[in-house]
């Protein structure tokens, strides 16, 4: 009885090791299928082995300044030969016209107000004129306070790279302090335009949410990205938990929200899961690989129909049918635990896998958010973080503002102009 049981053990675990082996083979065959050689095929170039466009393209070249753009003209004259010093004389036989762009080395201005105050009999006070090119308790003006704050957080300078490029290039000496000090000003200035953001959201049909890590003073924080076609929110948050995404949305929020299976979007009714984010986790299961390929070919269905042009009712009753693929998944004896647990969460959100299919304005994957975050998480490991709660709100805030422009399609430094100029006369 004792040796039935050990036989029927060892031809389990044998069953269990063939699965595995089938699975490999099927999946090295689909690569081999995909890729016949893994060494990359020799690139023929279509043009005679040119580079360049094809022949019979039409060539893109910049466009040359217009006559009123060019602010000066210099005309050259050969008086003698280049080659030998031959002098040369009658009317030139061709002419010909060469532009140059260039830039002049820029100058610092530096502005001195005398401003003078009298006393008003009618208010009682000491009244004078405010400066128009500053905000108040500002150093620096309008113009390069904007250019400080593109560098920063659209460029992703550090603020003592920000400090040494004023100094070597414009001869402006200003210290880190000093940059930190007018961020966090044009941080106030920009308040009003995050208010209107972070109050939006609520109302927002589809939003994209994702969160990374933040550091502030060098303890963890989290930083927090919302986003739909036209807005761009930043919040650096304490916890990773669902407050934070009911403080954004709104606990009775009725939009369709794109994510990944982190479990503090779980409360949102309405949901589109992250095609992408389960792709390359089943990618990353050797053992497993089937579960993979399925969910290929699953998503590649779900594409397809979505693309279809047949009616709606129709798409939603197909649809029945893929969530119901989901389910059988759970019919498969797979190998790992891993697996196994993935399998469940997807059954679990079975409903939130296909909303794309049936509205083209959901997308099947969240890489809208990841897109958007990965500029802060550049920022982020040049810097190290935030050195304070202050400058972390400076952060969230102006990072809010120039990204929303930038999704807008506004000029940053036009935009930002009016702000400080209504900021500065508030």
């Amino acid at each position: 009885m004792q040796e039935n049981h050990e036989v029927r053990a060892y031809i389990n675990w044998l069953e269990k090791k063939v699965r595995i082996l089938e699975q490999r083979i099927d999946g090295i065959e689909d690569k081999i299928a995909e890729h016949p050689s893994f060494v990359k095929p020799e690139r023929h170039n279509s043009n005679g082995g040119k580079t360049g466009r094809p022949k019979g393209h039409e060539g893109v070249t910049r466009p040359l300044p217009k006559p009123e753009d060019v602010d000066e003209t210099i005309e050259l004259n050969t008086d003698r030969c280049p080659c030998c010093g031959e002098e040369l004389t009658g009317m030139p036989v061709e002419t010909n016209e060469r532009y140059v762009e260039d830039i002049e080395p820029a100058k610092p201005l530096r502005r001195k107000y005398v401003i003078r105050r009298k006393w008003c009999p009618h208010c009682k006070k000491l009244v004078s004129e405010k400066p128009k090119d500053v905000i108040p308790k500002c150093r620096l003006g309008l113009n390069l306070l904007l250019y400080v704050a593109f560098w920063k957080y659209l460029m992703a300078m550090p603020v003592n790279k920000i400090c040494t490029m004023l100094e070597c290039q414009y001869g402006f000496h200003v210290s880190e302090a000093t940059v930190i000090n007018e961020l966090n000003l044009l941080a106030d200035a920009f308040g009003n335009d995050f208010g209107r953001i972070i109050g939006g959201m609520k109302n927002e049909r589809y939003v994209h949410g994702d969160e990374t890590g933040h550091r502030i003073k060098g303890e963890n924080y989290w930083l927090w990205a919302f986003i739909t076609k036209t807005k761009a929110l930043y919040i650096v948050r304490k916890t990773r938990g669902s407050s934070v995404p009911k403080e954004v949305l709104g606990e009775n929020f009725s939009g369709v929200l794109h994510s990944d299976f982190w479990d503090a979007y779980n409360w949102v009714k309405n949901q589109q899961k992250c095609w992408g984010h389960i792709l390359r986790k089943t990618g990353e299961m050797e053992e497993d690989c089937l579960l993979h390929r399925k969910l290929k070919r699953l998503y590649r269905k779900a594409k397809k129909l979505r693309e279809s042009s047949i009616g709606l009712e129709e798409k939603t009753a197909l649809v029945d049918g893929l969530e119901k693929e989901i389910e059988s998944l759970k019919l498969i004896p797979f190998c790992t635990k891993e697996a196994d647990a993935f399998v469940r969460t997807l059954t679990k959100h079975k409903h939130n896998l296909f909303r794309f299919v049936t509205d083209i304005n959901i997308e099947p994957t969240n890489n809208t958010a990841e897109r958007a975050i990965r500029p802060a998480v550049v920022m982020r490991k040049i810097s190290g973080g935030s050195r304070s709660e202050r400058g972390a709100k400076t952060f969230e805030t102006n990072m809010t503002v120039m990204q929303t422009w930038k999704l807008q399609n506004k000029d940053f430094f036009e935009e930002g102009m009016k702000r400080l100029m209504e900021f500065s006369h508030g």
